[in-house]
């Protein structure tokens, strides 16, 4: 889904004619009915109360895949929600999980990096008792 199909969703959401969008917005019908055919594209002033008008944010407006969580039934509210805090807990476990294998493979280099230098130390020494 595009901006514009995005606005007229939103704005017919909110029972709002184009019309009552230009007024909220201070400019022309003809603006509203640009930026929904995509003729035109609306400045980021304009985004931003656009965003305010619809409670939503500036990704609601050009992302496909939009939820207008205003229209939606409690339970499914608490299910998208739910959804949500489903998905932070994944990826805040994938975070822990990827710190702890840097934790692990900075342990390793540096036995890595001890067990070089041991070697360094000790090779020349093996070669002088071959002698």
């Amino acid at each position: 889904m595009k901006f514009g199909d995005n606005l007229k969703k939103l704005r017919k959401s909110k029972k709002l004619s184009q019309e009552d969008l230009a007024e909220k917005m201070r400019v022309s019908r003809q603006s509203v009915s640009k930026w929904e055919t995509g003729e035109a594209y609306p400045e980021m002033n304009n985004i931003l109360e656009l965003c305010k008008i619809f409670h939503c944010c500036i990704n609601d407006l050009v992302n496909d895949k939009i939820i207008d969580k205003e229209g939606l039934d409690e339970e499914t509210k608490n299910n998208v929600v739910k959804l949500q805090k489903e998905e932070q807990q994944k990826i805040k476990g994938l975070s822990k999980t990827i710190a702890i294998a840097s934790k692990i493979g900075n342990i390793f280099c540096k036995i890595a990096l001890l067990f070089i230098v041991l070697i360094m130390i000790v090779t020349p020494f093996f070669f002088i008792m071959l002698k």
